[in-house]
């Protein structure tokens, strides 16, 4: 007979988190006991705040963040856990690691359902839609994630209130995708032209179809739903890349869905230590720094690319310590520097995009490419803005640095999924680009690492298998 932790896990659904900005700062509340809950407007707006909320964690902008950057190409861990995740390779701390995202990951779909569930009860005020579109568009996104990151799982579009609630078979792949488009044109018919600073809108929802519909290969869509984004003109390019991951800077016309960590203590994240530590930068102690990987592309990036001294420095780039000293690294690795903030004694105060302007133009540019294996001028064009805005030139300008016209499709892929590599580094990106693109085997073994097809997918949860009983070790992944 199967143990039952599942307590652990309503505990977790139940908990609250620190706030993501001023919105956010109503208190959690226990959405599983409290049967009073879900009966006016505040309730409603306390319910899916407490769900951004959940997006907040350690365990979404720190450890999806680090461990889905490691499990690329580009980027291995220093010490422990992080150096055998970086190499490819897992144990019961990379495990557990996991298991941490993937019950984060269902916390927020949790709490979506509860919105989706109860909001509609509430007497009617005007917000309601739009809280409803946020509800569908939060469960929408984590699937997305999950899906591409352990293919068939339990697809809970019901709250877990008992024991009972947990027992859901995999789900086929095909049906996961269909219920989070189903969710998004539910969210984009519900959400407003524009919201309040850090909630979601229509554009959100229509960014996300076009990127789901990029990674299910239906190239048409993709490009409709980027251009009808492109269209509306409620979106552009910041003016330069790094005011994108200024702590002074609350938002961009460029961040379409992003969360932002305040610096007191309990409502931030530790995102930016985790990457670099300003005594010792490579430290073992505290700290499991990550470093990028030099037989990745980030050896050959140019050093014209603005991006790159942004996102990466070497040992000639001071750090400000927690005592305001400037020190140096001596290092010959690559450190990574994209999420910088002087005030993160406590935490830190950044933004974090999961979607922005840069994604729209380069969703719409790739599938152009895959949908004929030719590139058009407008695809070109959407490509070259983002890659100028790179370079610090015109985005509006013809450039000496601009990607050429003419070249085969292989060329304009291989081209592209570079450029991607240097625009989101750090954003949860390259992983899903190298498996879109099936460079999955080819970019692991340049950079010199061994190549297994049981790494194509994380492995199910134990406590899953342990609670779950339509799912056993048997169902488990290949090679975990």
């Amino acid at each position: 007979m199967k143990k039952y932790f599942i307590i652990i896990l309503i505990i977790l659904l139940s908990a609250g988190y620190g706030c993501q900005t001023d919105f956010l700062e109503e208190e959690a509340i226990d959405f599983i006991v409290d049967t009073n809950f879900w009966q006016t407007k505040e309730d409603a707006f306390s319910g899916v705040n407490a769900t951004y909320n959940a997006l907040i964690s350690s365990s979404i902008i720190m450890r999806y963040v680090t461990e889905v950057e490691m499990w690329s190409d580009c980027c291995d861990g220093r010490t422990g856990n992080s150096a055998l995740a970086g190499s490819f390779h897992h144990n019961e701390g990379i495990m557990d690691r996991r298991e941490d995202i993937w019950k984060q990951f269902y916390t927020v779909v949790n709490r979506s359902n509860l919105a989706i569930l109860n909001i509609p009860d509430i007497p009617q005020f005007a917000e309601q839609d739009q809280l409803l579109g946020e509800g569908y568009f939060l469960r929408a996104f984590c699937y997305f994630n999950i899906v591409r990151l352990w293919d068939a799982v339990p697809l809970r579009v019901n709250p877990v209130n008992s024991l009972d609630e947990i027992n859901i078979t995999r789900t086929p792949v095909t049906i996961i995708y269909e219920q989070i488009i189903s969710d998004l044109n539910e969210a984009k018919n519900k959400l407003p032209d524009s919201n309040e600073m850090g909630r979601v809108d229509k554009n959100a929802a229509l960014t996300l179809l076009a990127a789901v519909h990029l990674n299910r290969g239906n190239w048409a869509e993709a490009k409709s739903y980027a251009k009808e984004v492109i269209n509306s003109g409620a979106y552009r390019l910041a003016d330069s890349f790094e005011v994108l991951f200024d702590a002074d800077v609350p938002a961009t016309e460029e961040l379409i869905f992003f969360v932002r960590m305040a610096s007191e203590l309990g409502q931030s994240n530790y995102l930016v230590p985790y990457l670099q530590h300003w005594d010792n930068p490579e430290a073992s102690t505290g700290w499991a720094a990550d470093i990028g990987n030099k037989k990745s592309y980030l050896s050959t990036w140019d050093d014209a690319d603005l991006r790159k001294s942004w996102s990466i420095y070497d040992k000639t780039t001071p750090l400000i310590n927690e005592n305001g000293d400037t020190v140096y690294i001596n290092s010959e690795n690559i450190h990574f520097n994209k999420y910088r903030d002087p005030y993160w004694e406590s935490g830190i105060s950044l933004n974090f995009p999961f979607l922005r302007y840069a994604d729209v133009l380069l969703i719409y540019s790739e599938a152009d490419i895959k949908d004929d294996g030719t590139l058009s001028n407008q695809g070109l064009e959407y490509w070259n803005m983002v890659r100028r805005r790179g370079y610090g030139k015109d985005i509006n300008s013809v450039s000496s640095i601009d990607i050429l016209t003419g070249l085969s499709k292989d060329d304009y892929l291989e081209l592209l999924l570079d450029e991607r590599g240097k625009e989101f580094l750090f954003e949860t990106k390259r992983w899903y680009d190298l498996k879109r693109f099936n460079k999955v085997q080819e970019k692991i073994t340049e950079a010199g690492y061994e190549y297994n097809d049981w790494i194509l997918l994380w492995p199910i949860p134990t406590d899953e298998i342990n609670n779950n009983e339509l799912i056993n070790q048997e169902d488990q992944n290949p090679g975990y």
